[in-house]
């Protein structure tokens, strides 16, 4: 198992009584106030970023999606005006 060395220092401000609580909680749960930090940060991170590869779909709706892209509707003049529009960015 590869260890990620740690090269970065993230900085936040937080109260007086803000700093007491989490050192208490930290030194309660016999972690470290980075790890007792940190572990919640990254889950719910991880939580956030996951979000756009899952999508909940009814039955109905799984359905209307497959019929959608095995058969696509002709493009309209608009899509095809975008289409002709000069590209920002470029494939290298």
């Amino acid at each position: 198992m590869t260890v990620a060395t740690k090269d970065r220092t993230l900085r936040f401000r937080v109260s007086s009584e803000q700093d007491d609580r989490l050192r208490a909680a930290a030194a309660e749960a016999r972690v470290t106030l980075t790890d007792f930090v940190m572990g919640p940060a990254l889950l719910r991170a991880d939580e956030l970023l996951a979000r756009p590869e899952v999508v909940h779909l009814s039955a109905a709706q799984f359905d209307a999606m497959l019929a959608a892209l095995e058969n696509p509707p002709l493009p309209n003049s608009e899509l095809v005006a975008l289409a002709m529009q000069p590209r920002r960015f470029t494939r290298i």
